[in-house]
């Protein structure tokens, strides 16, 4: 312990430097202690001595009394018989010479005259009666007789006044000599315990105080005395040899600590920091693993797109089918890894936008129409009366809520019903807590495992042999948004009941929409409506609904209560509405009851599966005209009534048709698109799906010629992947926005990089919008009509940005989500499934080739299959070339990365052995094994030469084919 280290004691009050106040001193103590005692017991004897000396003196006094009365009564016998009174004048005064007889009187023989007398002060004789009662005065009486005459009486008073001066005089001398003696033993007592004990505590104090002050247990007291001074000295000097050897150990003690202190301050600053690189590589792994992860998923989901628009089998349709919806429900545990990540980091917020509850309701039954046709569930939704429909908040966040929360109904739930049911709980003003509840008539959740529910990476089924996949992040990222939306997520469910789960949002009310728009169904007021329905969950909801928007709603259970409501007397029903499932027999006469339903003089909607064309309709339901998909939505069901009703909607326009049937695809003839894409799989799937809306797109492989492009032409629309070689995205975007025309152009950032960052870096690089890989047909040509055609100008206008969750719009439908109707056609004008038959056997001569799944991939177009083969073999044996350069030069790293580029393409032309050997190639140079990558080298040069003679043989067996053909 150094010095700045060493405790400081605070001083006592009172205290000057260590030293003593004189008050406060035992010397003056105990001398105040002796004159104290020794007053006491002068004063005590002094009080004795007086009252002693005083009882003393009064008996004296008393006797004096008694005897001058007894004389002067033996002395006055003769004067008074010959009644001398100047005899006795003669003898009273002779007495009074003693000073302490005050007065003395002689009576007549009847006491009524004074025969003579004197007092000493010389008041009046006849006052004697005053005299017995007077203060200090001592009186006595005689009676004088002669021979039994009685001569008179005799009266003597002694005063104590002489008695009390003398009294004061000789108390006063004892005093002064006990004062005297009290001085002299004061004077030795003091002395001798100053000498005997004061002087050595006062040594043992300095002693100590140096001690203190000097942190020197080196110091002793005397240990000379055999008293118990003596004794407590020796006691005082074990303990100072104590207190040394700890102050040695401790001073040892705080060395060894004070060095491991800085060992572990030194191994927390570097846990710190390899804590924050541990976080800094886990956030670039999300980012990378999402890049390399939707890369080759942009190539699988869009390649299956394209192939459903070829002719294919049933056998083809249903693969691809499955193959897109696996794809869709990978990229949900992506965008759930994703967002999980986020909420952890806190970085997840919110945005604040006005927008409808019913139009969020209604997106998330949408995402759900193919799944509502591949289960035997009935899917609707409520919005409750009094429930506010124009909000503040962030209405994708909340729609990844319900999404996830219907997504977990839907994969537990077999058969039976999903209902989501939004209802107000609180109006607060300008706020509203809102309840939206998902239910569903699933299996249920034990109690046991209700709490666990919402914990990450958890689920109920936990066992390895659970039914449901899923990574068992839904119901954890739901939770943390619903409570960064100031509200929360509970669970209520019974076994073999189902189960129910209640989000709670406070959300803001909307003050931009006026009171008008906030109540837009007038034109629905008082109307009568009958709804029918085979599930009387749907049929209530249905009634709920309608109610809602201002009907007189009623349901009936089935077809013979629905038209026996339809034929009773009364106010007369405008509409009814009808669930299919009722009718699925009338086609055949089987009907029950409604066979006369379509010719009442009333409009009836059926509500019919997803997917059915109109005339398939036609034919189930004789008679029908009007038909509503479920699940039904709010918007679809208030056109629906519009149509039927020949209602016009508030805003003037028409209602939305209600015949179902798919819409074409948007076209956007001869507009000009460049693409930047270094991955040549995905130009050709971006370019085939460009193809088949007529854009004209041309290809850069990399930032340079995307700019050197741009500047030579015009275009409307620029889409820019932000990793590419030589330049990547940013920097040729800002390059593009220095470009004369540069500024005019719209830029979309087209990255599988998903992060908030990623986004705000692609809008400050001067980028105007976002869309995320793989690519969606829906979302892309949404973000082409958006930008088509648009100029910028930003001194005006700042740009339009899609939200960050809204690139998951098309990836979050639940498997099976997809429906595969009837081919439309190739699109692209590719060929068929199989490709030429010469092109399929030269395919699957190749050794080491998956021809199946390239041809999967590519939707199997055989000639585009064989064109990419053909570059791949170039490719493959320049990226061997360099990665022999760099082994032999050292650059290890570099050839990691070749390796990567090597295993990325082979997997995309399905060169499986190529792909397996590159990837450990590329794990072994990570790893730092650089002899097995050595020799992993060579085994990857065998197997490119085999892949590569196959294809280079194709080829040149097609150039033979083309020139016999010719």
């Amino acid at each position: 312990m150094n010095a700045a280290e060493k405790p400081t004691f605070a001083k006592k009050p009172g205290r000057e430097g260590g030293g003593v106040r004189f008050r406060d001193r035992l010397q003056v103590k105990l001398s105040l202690l002796l004159v104290v005692a020794f007053t006491l017991v002068l004063a005590a004897f002094s009080l004795y001595d007086y009252h002693a000396v005083k009882s003393v003196r009064l008996a004296e006094l008393r006797l004096l009394a008694d005897t001058v009365t007894e004389r002067l009564s033996h002395i006055l016998l003769s004067p008074m018989w010959n009644v001398d009174a100047k005899e006795i004048s003669r003898i009273i005064d002779t007495e009074l010479k003693n000073g302490n007889i005050f007065a003395v009187m002689v009576l007549d023989e009847d006491g009524s005259s004074i025969l003579a007398g004197r007092r000493r002060d010389g008041g009046a004789l006849h006052e004697t009666d005053s005299l017995w009662e007077k203060e200090g005065m001592i009186g006595r009486t005689r009676r004088i007789e002669m021979d039994g005459r009685p001569l008179g009486s005799l009266n003597v008073f002694v005063h104590t006044q002489g008695m009390d001066q003398d009294l004061f005089k000789t108390v006063a001398a004892n005093v002064m000599r006990t004062f005297t003696l009290e001085v002299v033993l004061v004077a030795l007592i003091f002395f001798f315990v100053k000498s005997v004990i004061l002087d050595p505590i006062d040594l043992m104090r300095r002693v100590a105080r140096r001690i203190s002050q000097r942190r020197d247990y080196g110091l002793r007291f005397p240990t000379d005395r055999r008293d118990e001074l003596g004794s407590l000295a020796g006691v005082f000097n074990e303990m100072l040899d104590i207190i040394g050897q700890n102050e040695q150990a401790l001073k040892l003690h705080g060395e060894r600590l004070e060095d491991l202190v800085n060992r572990r301050t030194l191994e927390l600053a570097g846990a710190k920091q390899a804590a924050e690189k541990a976080s800094q590589a886990k956030s670039e792994f999300l980012a990378n693993m999402s890049h390399e992860i939707r890369t080759p998923m942009n190539a699988v989901i869009g390649m299956a797109d394209l192939t459903l628009k070829t002719p294919l089998s049933p056998r083809q349709r249903q693969y691809l089918s499955v193959i897109r919806a696996s794809s869709r429900s990978l990229l949900r545990v992506i965008n759930d890894i994703l967002d999980f990540s986020r909420i952890e980091a806190g970085k997840m917020s919110m945005e604040r936008i006005g927008f409808r509850l019913s139009d969020v309701l209604d997106e998330v039954l949408d995402l759900y129409r193919g799944a509502v046709a591949d289960k035997d569930i009935e899917l609707f939704l409520e919005l409750d009366p009094g429930t506010p429909d124009d909000l503040l908040g962030d209405p994708l966040r909340l729609r990844q809520v319900l999404v996830n929360l219907v997504s977990n109904a839907f994969k537990f739930t077999e058969r039976g019903e999903v209902a989501m049911r939004a209802s107000l709980v609180r109006d607060m003003g300008d706020r509203a807590e809102i309840v939206l509840a998902v239910r569903d008539t699933g299996p249920g959740i034990p109690q046991d495992k209700i709490d666990g529910v919402f914990e990450a990476f958890t689920q109920a089924d936990g066992s390895v042999t659970r039914k449901h996949g899923g990574a068992g992040l839904g119901l954890a990222i739901a939770r943390d948004i619903a409570r960064l939306m100031g509200g929360d997520v509970r669970v209520r469910s019974e076994l073999g009941r189902g189960s129910e789960f209640l989000v709670t949002v406070v959300l803001e009310k909307d003050p931009a929409v006026p009171a008008a728009a906030q109540a837009p169904f007038e034109r629905f007021a008082g109307l009568r409506v009958v709804v029918a329905a085979g599930n009387q969950g749907l049929g209530a909801s249905l009634v709920n609904t309608l109610t809602r928007f201002g009907f007189v709603a009623q349901q009936a259970a089935d077809g013979r209560e629905l038209m026996s409501r339809l034929s009773a007397p009364g106010p007369a029903c405008h509409a009814a509405i009808v669930d299919g499932a009722l009718l699925c027999g009338m086609s055949a006469g089987m009907a029950d009851g409604l066979s006369g339903l379509f010719a009442m003089p009333l409009p009836v909607i059926v509500l019919t599966p997803t997917g059915r064309a109109r005339q398939a309709l036609l034919d189930a339901y004789p008679g029908a005209r009007r038909f509503l998909e479920k699940p039904v939505g709010l918007s679809g069901l208030r056109n629906a009534l519009d149509a039927a009703l020949g209602l016009a909607p508030p805003d003037g326009g028409q209602p939305t048709t209600d015949v179902p049937g798919e819409g074409p695809e948007p076209a956007f003839p001869g507009l000009r698109v460049l693409l930047a894409e270094d991955n040549a799989t995905n130009r050709l799937v971006a370019g085939e799906i460009l193809k088949d809306a007529g854009i004209v797109a041309s290809m850069a492989e990399n930032g340079r010629q995307a700019l050197d492009m741009a500047a030579r032409e015009t275009f409307d629309l620029i889409f820019m992947d932000v990793s590419m070689p030589d330049m990547d995205g940013y920097a040729a975007a800002r390059g593009i926005r220095a470009l004369p025309r540069g500024g005019a152009t719209p830029i979309v950032a087209m990255t599988a990089h998903v992060t908030e960052d990623d986004r705000r870096r692609c809008l400050e690089a001067g980028m105007d919008d976002y869309l995320a890989k793989p690519l969606d047909r829906k979302r892309l040509f949404a973000v082409i009509g958006k930008w088509a055609g648009q100029g910028r100008d930003r001194e005006s206008g700042a740009p339009s940005v899609i939200p960050p969750a809204a690139d998951r719009e098309a990836t979050d439908a639940p498997e099976g989500g997809g429906t595969a109707g009837p081919a439309a056609g190739d699109a692209s004008g590719g060929g068929g499934a199989a490709g030429p038959a010469s092109n399929d056997v030269l395919l699957r001569a190749i050794p080491g080739l998956d021809v199946d799944e390239g041809l999967y991939r590519l939707g199997g177009k055989a000639d585009i299959y064989c064109s990419i083969l053909a570059g791949f073999a170039a490719s493959g044996r320049e990226y061997l070339e360099q990665m022999r350069r760099d082994m032999a030069g050292g650059r290890a790293a570099q050839a990691r990365e070749t390796a990567h580029k090597l295993a990325g393409a082979a997997g995309n032309v399905s060169a499986v052995e190529v792909r397996d050997v590159a990837w450990a190639m590329e794990e072994s140079l990570d790893s730092g094994r650089l002899e097995e990558a050595g020799v992993l080298l060579e085994s990857l040069s065998r197997a490119m030469d085999t892949v590569a003679g196959g294809i280079e043989a194709m080829v040149a067996s097609q150039a033979v084919e083309a020139s016999v053909d010719r």
